[in-house]
């Protein structure tokens, strides 16, 4: 009965990932897994699928993976702990992951137009066992002739619920209001930024080659703001607000990287104040990084007694930071002395008197964030108070 409910899974899978084929397909290929393992093949794979699998301390797991094309990341991690293994960008490859404590892991596989297999089995598994007898061809077969006939009475609107990705975004081009599969589509449904009591729109264009987009905020009153370039894989978000007290709203433009495996890395942001007619620019105390990215560029001291020292520069800000022997030996380098740090998320708070909120992760792939407010005093934006804090929501 196990075995005929696996297959009826895979069958089912197969069946909808069959007709969301195509260009930009958020996936085309399948899946299985069980106690013992997770396969996931695909042609095409642009979001995450997690599986999990429960482990013993010390017990092993073989991972196989083949890029053909894209990238893919893998993340085994359990619960709340260090990931027992992380890898992005990865190509072909084969190798062990051992668990260090007991507990449910999960496998998440990760692609970006990505084409590929990736297996994630228990040790000690044989591959007709990791297979479970299950022959999905003829089922696949099957499926393919029903997808080939026509269905014996119209889908309507009303029979189905529209998938939504957020991958669906990263090809896309015009309206974002009009991105029906997109997963935060209503983010930018009738919107005023400025203020007048006309609707604005955001729109997007695509640069395939340079893997970037641009945004085109489309005022109400016919005014237009484009943001420079920024990388294809970001988010975006519009906020406003008076910041400057001049009866003007600022325009906040941010990209964030939800999908990432280390989200806290990456983030770009734009302001923009309204002057002689048009949206300018403004300047930020911040170190400028790469396309809309901004951020501190933090220096570090060597560890000493599982403990990091760093300084913000731009703010002058020195802090000392405990880590965990795990976090030392699999992502710290001992030849770190200067990275810059991105906002990984900003936001415009409190309506009655606006103030620039950014977030800001001082040590990679560790989830301790700093907040500080860009105050606007004497013509120009300054540093606030730093401290540790962490957005009640983002993305």
């Amino acid at each position: 009965m196990k075995k005929l409910v696996s297959v009826i899974m895979v069958v089912m899978l197969m069946a909808t990932m069959l007709v969301g084929c195509g260009k930009g397909a958020t996936f085309d290929g399948s899946k299985t897994g069980d106690g013992d393992h997770f396969d996931i093949e695909f042609k095409a794979l642009n979001t995450s699928f997690s599986h999990d699998l429960e482990l013993k301390e010390g017990e092993s797991l073989d991972v196989s993976v083949t890029k053909e094309a894209g990238e893919i990341s893998l993340l085994i991690q359990n619960g709340d702990e260090e990931p027992a293994y992380r890898g992005d960008s990865m190509d072909s490859s084969d190798f062990k992951v051992t668990a260090p404590s007991d507990g449910d892991y999960t496998i998440t596989v990760t692609g970006k137009k990505a084409k590929g297999h990736v297996v994630v089995k228990r040790s000690g598994i044989s591959e007709t066992e990791d297979a479970s007898a299950i022959d999905v061809s003829s089922a696949i077969e099957a499926i393919s002739e029903a997808l080939a006939e026509p269905a014996s009475e119209p889908v309507t609107e009303a029979d189905t619920e529209t998938e939504r990705s957020p991958f669906d975004l990263w090809e896309y081009e015009g309206y974002v209001d009009e991105c029906n599969t997109y997963t935060w589509q209503e983010e930018f449904l009738n919107c005023d930024y400025d203020g007048d009591g006309k609707t604005d729109r955001l729109s997007r264009s695509w640069i395939e080659d340079k893997e970037t987009a641009i945004y085109t905020i489309e005022f109400g009153n016919g005014d237009k703001l484009v943001t420079p370039e920024g990388w294809e894989t970001g988010f975006p978000h519009v906020q406003s607000g008076d910041l400057d007290g001049d009866g003007e709203k600022e325009i906040l433009v941010t990209l964030t990287y939800d999908t990432s495996t280390d989200p806290y890395s990456f983030g770009e942001m734009w302001l923009f104040d309204r002057a002689s007619g048009e949206y300018v620019e403004a300047e930020l105390p911040l170190v400028k990084i790469e396309n809309g990215a901004k951020g501190f560029t933090v220096d570090y001291e060597k560890p000493e007694d599982n403990k990091i020292t760093f300084t913000l520069r731009e703010a002058g800000l020195t802090r000392t930071e405990e880590v965990d022997e795990d976090y030392l030996s699999n992502w710290w380098s001992e030849d770190l002395t200067t990275q810059q740090r991105p906002v990984f998320y900003a936001e415009i708070m409190d309506e009655s008197n606006p103030v620039l909120r950014c977030y800001v992760a001082p040590l990679h792939r560790r989830g301790t964030m700093m907040g500080f407010n860009l105050n606007y005093v004497n013509g120009k934006y300054e540093i606030g108070y730093i401290e540790l804090d962490s957005p009640d929501s983002w993305g």
